[in-house]
């Protein structure tokens, strides 16, 4: 009995000693202490609308959440909801394509008139009183073959000039229709021209005297060879 009486007393006495040192720490840490705000996140997208009807209002939500708590006395974390009103559908016009390609024209002969046509197709309808779809189709005149004028081919390299020595002789060139003309077009009638070939001297020496060589001794032939 006396044992147990004696060890209270010193653990008595020991947590008297140190109790100031406790609250001191305690006291310290509480000046230490630095406020510290709550922390949100960005608001998240709105909710579709509770409604889909034209004309119709409803509600819609949106909503954020804690990243870090609040702390020794720091501001408290603001709405984290919120609610808004809505229409549960608005007014949506016609959409439509672009154009497509002119088709070919009906017409096939020369100087017939035809017709071509082109489309168009609908991306989204008109709702909840929106604007209606234009027209789709589009159709205009046309004429079945143009004209069309030849094509020709280059000009052929000249031709060996066809004259004998000491006279003058003509060489040529021509060309050839690559296309021809269909349904009144125009092509030229020119596929071949001519030109003169110059003169060639006797050779050896040899003397040109009326279109004719004069050679010297030993030199034969129409040009002296």
């Amino acid at each position: 009995m006396i044992t147990v009486e004696i060890t209270a007393v010193v653990i008595l006495v020991a947590t008297l000693a140190f109790a100031p040192s406790f609250d001191a720490q305690s006291r310290r840490r509480r000046r230490s202490c630095t406020p510290r705000n709550c922390q949100v996140s960005h608001w998240s997208s709105w909710n579709p609308c509770s409604t889909n009807q034209c004309g119709q209002q409803g509600s819609q939500s949106r909503s954020r959440t804690v990243v870090s708590s609040p702390g020794c006395g720091g501001a408290q974390c603001p709405n984290l909801h919120e609610t808004q009103q809505c229409n549960g559908s608005t007014p949506m016009n016609c959409q439509v394509s672009l154009w497509s390609l002119w088709s070919g024209c009906s017409a096939d002969k020369c100087g017939q008139q035809g017709t071509q046509n082109r489309s168009r197709t609908v991306v989204s309808s008109k709702n909840c009183g929106g604007a209606q779809c234009p027209d789709l189709h589009e159709a205009r005149h046309c004429n079945g073959i143009a004209p069309v004028s030849c094509k020709l081919s280059a000009w052929s390299d000249w031709s060996t000039c066809n004259t004998a020595c000491g006279t003058s002789g003509t060489q040529t060139r021509s060309r050839h229709k690559k296309i021809s003309e269909q349904c009144g077009g125009t092509c030229t009638s020119n596929f071949s021209i001519a030109r003169s070939c110059p003169q060639i001297s006797c050779l050896n020496g040899g003397s040109l005297k009326d279109g004719k060589c004069f050679c010297k001794e030993g030199y034969s032939g129409s040009c002296c060879e």
